[in-house]
């Protein structure tokens, strides 16, 4: 018999004699009874729950809490569970004297299928620093096991192109992009440009975001020219983002810059036309003497 010490408690191992796999800490943490006693939860870990304890003070319904990181608007929070009783909600905004007049004011319930096991994802209403997860009992305190693990908490992005009017087949779009609390988006993330012409043109670029911006340098084919072409930035989906996608803008596409025409005009007597640096200038004549 090996022995480790795990936070205030002395664990025994028994190695291959009882098989026992001691759960991580994290996942062996309470739930809380009210939102001061609820503990924080961590993306990707897994945790068990019970309701077997009387209904909560003031409150008909018995109810486990668990605190989620600071939720953006319109983020999308993605709970894989099971459960043999309680429903799920989110409860936002409140606090050991509100949350039980509050029942699930963030989301509707959310229950499980026949097979005892649901992914639901919660979309956020509005930003908070004070979310939580509501296990309910079905009624009056009727005890009820689940597990859970929050798969992913996924922010929305906004994203629009800069307005512009006409462009040449070679130029440069700019596009920002934005969490829902305003701020830029972080350096680094790609972002993908398509632009869409006649009946089947199309071209993509791609762009790196950069203080909440990104520059798409554009080469459009010469059958564009005198065509609009439709242009759209998206992003797709990821564990930390929802896909984004920006509203499509229309530009018209005009033809090359022609230089003008060199206008010819008549030197003055004992000068000559030449090109000099590419322009055709009146020089004086160059006489030669014979000895």
């Amino acid at each position: 018999m090996t022995w480790r010490r795990c936070g205030s408690w002395t664990v025994g191992v028994l190695a291959g004699l009882l098989g026992l796999t001691l759960l991580p800490t994290a996942a062996r943490a309470s739930a809380g009874l009210k939102p001061s006693e609820a503990p924080l939860v961590a993306v990707g870990q897994h945790y068990f729950g019970n309701i077997s304890h009387a209904y909560n003070a003031g409150f008909q319904r018995a109810a486990d809490l668990w605190r989620l990181p600071p939720l953006l608007t319109s983020d999308a929070i993605t709970v894989a569970w099971n459960a043999t009783g309680p429903s799920l909600c989110l409860a936002q905004d409140v606090d050991d004297y509100s949350w039980g007049e509050s029942l699930c004011n963030g989301s509707s319930q959310n229950g499980v299928s026949g097979s005892g096991s649901a992914r639901s994802v919660i979309n956020v209403k509005s930003a908070t620093s004070a979310g939580y997860l509501e296990f309910l009992s079905s009624c009056c305190g009727e005890p009820g096991s689940y597990d859970f693990t929050v798969e992913s908490i996924q922010h929305a992005i906004g994203v629009g192109l800069a307005p512009k009017l006409h462009m040449r087949t070679s130029a440069v779009l700019t596009a920002s992009a934005n969490l829902s609390n305003g701020l830029a988006v972080p350096d680094g993330l790609t972002f993908y440009l398509t632009a869409t012409w006649g009946k089947t043109g199309s071209a993509q670029y791609s762009a790196t975001s950069g203080g909440g911006s990104m520059s798409f340098p554009v080469s459009l084919p010469p059958e564009t020219i005198s065509q609009t072409v439709t242009f759209t930035v998206t992003r797709p989906v990821d564990a930390q983002y929802l896909a984004a996608k920006s509203a499509a803008l229309k530009v018209k596409v005009a033809r090359p810059k022609t230089e003008p025409p060199v206008r010819h005009r008549h030197c003055r007597r004992g000068f000559h036309k030449r090109r000099v640096h590419g322009h055709v200038r009146c020089v004086p004549k160059r006489h030669h003497h014979r000895h």
